[in-house]
């Protein structure tokens, strides 16, 4: 029985084996989306503004039809701990104010959303596919400033309809 080549026991000089270094992982692409990092954590009913990106394929969001479709699934995202209190369309997002009762309940209203959103739209623009361009982002509304703020800033992007 031969044996293989023998191998250096000692690793390979400092900074070049394993571990963080320059260049090393997937390479970065402008405007890949939302960050992986984990979101902020609550335990009490909290509003949370929320923004969904809709993919370009699907086509201008300004249509009566998918205002209709975003009023429909937002009225039956109701469920326990989690409720969708205003929603607007700026450009490809769609905003949302939810209120929720912890961050699980944030996320699992958040899917069942998102499903009921990209089936019904899928549904009334007869086309099939995906609908979202990534994940949501979502930003704690702490202070009532910051929903005051928020609410000038959809009546703002409303103004001109």
């Amino acid at each position: 029985m031969t044996t293989g080549p023998k191998r250096s026991k000692s690793p390979p000089s400092k900074g070049t084996w394993g571990g963080r270094r320059e260049g090393a992982g997937r390479p970065r692409v402008a405007g890949s989306g939302v960050s992986h990092h984990s979101r902020a954590r609550f335990r009490r009913r909290t509003p949370v503004h929320v923004v969904v990106r809709v993919l370009r394929e699907v086509g201008p969001l300004r249509r009566a039809s998918v205002a209709e479709v975003l009023r429909d699934a937002c009225a039956g995202a109701d469920g326990k701990g989690f409720r969708i209190t205003r929603s607007w369309i700026q450009g490809n997002a769609i905003h949302l104010v939810c209120e929720a009762t912890g961050t699980e309940q944030l996320s699992r209203g958040m899917q069942g959303w998102s499903i009921r959103f990209a089936r019904q739209l899928n549904r009334r623009l007869d086309r099939s596919g995906k609908v979202l361009a990534d994940r949501y982002e979502a930003e704690l509304l702490t202070t009532p400033e910051q929903l005051r703020a928020l609410v000038a800033a959809q009546d703002a992007a409303h103004a001109g309809t």
